[in-house]
């Protein structure tokens, strides 16, 4: 007969144990209310407060220095969690911060230098912008990318709508195929396609300078790099990886007058030799897309974060029981 109490003890032994690494890194992008947002990166301002108001009820928030050395140490709880933003667009300041100072909650800000500061959407917004905002399209439409020809022809009996969805998911896949440098002339033709002069729109202005100090400023408020130009790090060559995850960090020390060494990988691209460059570029932590939670051993220059964007209360919530995230809160640090 199987003798199980030996089983039970190592369970219990188990059970007992501290668990080393786990716990969340929650990725956000924008808190705002969006006519277009293809991709989900918004939420809004009542679904991120709804969300504040989980994370306040059954998790422990930390800042993600505080989530990083606790996972070290071997204290990170089981149900921490760290809220992180990519980009630096300005409702981080004026629709998110407001929230996190309402909770308590930290968070900490990837920050597009190339982006903050600029007068300029990022290509992406553009994109949607020049295809959701001109008059009249085409019947047809050609233009280069890249040295590419990209070539796209009205749908027969499509809606306005579906028209429009079809020649962005066409543009977005080409633009997303070149390095950043190529997209200022293909913008150009695009421009003449269309008949469309782009605007500077509020509602996706990125951070000035002042604001990016200001939100830095804040005790809530950590920063990291995210690239100069957000490209695909994995397809670009060496050299172009190099002086974005550099030139990035260069920058942002030098407005904000302290160290960088905390970095998000756009597009959650990355490879064995991007991640080689950015310890050589002097980060000590890289974060990706992986939706996962933090594993017990893994690169700390491989963190996966987990976006949680476009989930109501409801989903939140079940989410983070899923993820074993959801339990009595302790405290907020």
């Amino acid at each position: 007969m199987l003798n199980i109490r030996p089983w039970k003890r190592l369970r219990r032994f188990i059970a007992r144990q501290p668990i080393v690494g786990r716990g969340g890194i929650l990725l956000y992008h924008r808190v705002a209310e969006l006519a277009h947002d293809p991709w989900s990166i918004a939420v809004t301002p009542a679904e991120f407060a709804a969300h504040l108001a989980v994370l306040q009820k059954c998790a422990v928030c930390l800042r993600l220095e505080s989530f990083l050395t606790r996972r070290a140490e071997g204290t990170l709880p089981r149900n921490a969690v760290a809220l992180t933003f990519d980009d630096g667009y300005a409702d981080n300041l004026t629709a998110a911060l407001p929230l996190l100072e309402t909770y308590g909650i930290p968070a900490t800000l990837f920050a597009l230098s190339g982006f903050v500061g600029s007068n300029q959407e990022t290509w992406w917004d553009r994109l949607l912008q020049a295809v959701f905002d001109s008059q009249d399209l085409p019947s047809e439409l050609e233009i280069s990318i890249g040295g590419r020809k990209m070539t796209w022809k009205r749908p027969v009996d499509a809606t306005d709508a579906d028209m429009r969805r079809a020649l962005h998911g066409q543009l977005y896949d080409a633009f997303a195929s070149v390095d950043t440098p190529e997209h200022e002339a293909a913008f150009a033709a695009l421009m003449r396609e269309l008949s469309w002069k782009p605007q500077l729109r509020r509602s996706h202005r990125p951070l000035t300078n002042d604001e990016l100090r200001e939100l830095a400023a804040s005790p809530l408020i950590s920063i990291g790099a995210h690239t100069r130009s957000h490209p695909y790090l994995a397809r670009v060559p060496p050299g172009r990886q190099q002086a974005e995850l550099a030139g990035g960090k260069a920058e942002l020390e030098a407005r904000l007058d302290r160290l960088i060494d905390m970095f998000a990988y756009p597009h959650g691209s990355f490879d064995a030799t991007t991640v080689r460059l950015a310890r050589e570029a002097g980060y000590s932590w890289g974060f990706n897309s992986v939706a996962s939670i933090v594993p017990h051993r893994i690169d700390p220059l491989r963190m996966p974060r987990i976006s949680v964007e476009g989930m109501s209360d409801e989903s939140f919530e079940r989410f983070l029981t899923v993820h074993g995230i959801r339990q009595r809160r302790r405290a907020n640090g």
